[in-house]
């Protein structure tokens, strides 16, 4: 009777521990194919981050296309009106210099 219990009592235990390898294999698998998933989120969500900094920079380099270009417009009717500003009093110079410099250092 003594050898009975004991040889159930091993089987009770043996069973146990088929029972927790089982469950650790288990939920080894579960960890992997939940890991594999957020891999796959992750790596999803990397590909549109970079899709959309993508655009965003594209966006940003076309911005900074039209700014540059209205710049260079604003600059280059500055720059002419002041040569033309320049061109107009350029006369009243030269008069200024006749009329009034040149006598006064006696050339």
């Amino acid at each position: 009777m003594t050898s009975e219990m004991l040889n159930e009592i091993l089987k009770i235990e043996e069973d146990a521990a088929a029972a927790e390898l089982a469950a650790k294999v288990k939920a080894e698998e579960i960890i992997k194919e939940a890991k594999l998933k957020a891999d796959t989120v992750i790596a999803h969500a990397r590909q549109q981050a970079g899709d959309n900094t993508s655009a965003v920079l594209a966006k940003a380099k076309q911005k900074t296309a039209e700014i540059k270009r209205a710049a260079t417009d604003v600059a280059k009717a500055e720059g002419a009106r002041t040569i033309e500003d320049a061109r107009k009093k350029h006369p009243d110079a030269i008069k200024a210099l006749r009329d009034y410099m040149l006598p006064v250092s006696g050339i």
